[in-house]
């Protein structure tokens, strides 16, 4: 199997240009394939990011892929840094990937589901991150928008070991009427609602690291630990 392939209906395709909605994906992540990916490149954030998106902070090898964060100016951010995300927008699905989070207070780790202004969208999202400062925890977390206002609804788990020092298996499953967290196809974590709304709008899959200003909730970020980097590989999304 090619690195990266989309499955129709248990039948393999190629990838084109035809921006499938319906689809599989099962890639290595060994080498960039742009018919699914898209890497942020010229841009940023803004608060509560420190850093900027720059293309060659994104490396793919035969351990798949790694995404650095670095003492360089980038995309007018004092740091540089990297993130993937899919070309196209997906419904509701799985995703899972395993990953090497990157240790140091101030410095995000993240696996998520994101759709916002820049998809002509109101802000809905779905969170795994795990925070440098603590990598032995992870937070889960949505957000929807009511009203317009945005809301969110983190929880912090304890995760049993250190993410930072090898790979471990992260998923979540956005069901039509859940949200479900695994690590290592263990359920840690679920929400049905009970906080709130549950997002209902088409998404994109991110996967980035980058520097945060948010002290009380990241850590103080100290770039004389930088460079740090991120690393993963083997990820699926199945579409529900």
């Amino acid at each position: 199997m090619p690195a990266t392939m989309l499955l129709f209906n248990g039948c393999s395709t190629k990838t084109t240009d035809d921006k499938p909605i319906n689809y599989r994906i099962n890639d290595l992540l060994t080498t960039l394939d742009s018919a699914v990916w898209q890497v942020s490149d010229g841009w940023s954030n803004g608060a509560p990011f420190l850093s900027g998106w720059c293309a060659d902070s994104v490396m793919n090898d035969e351990s798949g892929l790694s995404i650095s964060l670095e003492d360089r100016l980038c995309s007018g951010e004092v740091y540089a840094s990297g993130e993937y995300r899919t070309a196209e927008l997906v419904g509701h699905g799985r995703i899972e990937v395993e990953m090497i989070a990157a240790k140091g207070a101030g410095i995000v780790s993240s696996v998520f589901f994101y759709t916002g202004e820049s998809d002509g969208n109101a802000h809905e999202e779905i969170d795994i991150e795990i925070l440098g400062s603590d990598t032995s925890r992870m937070q889960v977390n949505y957000w929807t928008e009511e009203s317009g206002i945005e809301q969110e609804h983190p929880t912090f788990l304890d995760l049993g070991f250190d993410a930072s020092l090898d790979y471990h298996l992260y998923a979540i499953e956005w069901r039509d009427d859940s949200i479900l967290w695994f690590v290592d196809n263990i359920l840690v974590h679920s929400e049905a609602g009970s906080k709130g709304k549950l997002p209902v709008l088409d998404m994109r899959i991110f996967m980035n690291v980058w520097a945060c200003s948010a002290s009380v909730w990241c850590g103080v970020f100290d770039d004389t630990l930088l460079p740090k980097s991120a690393k993963y590989r083997h990820f699926k999304f199945v579409k529900f």
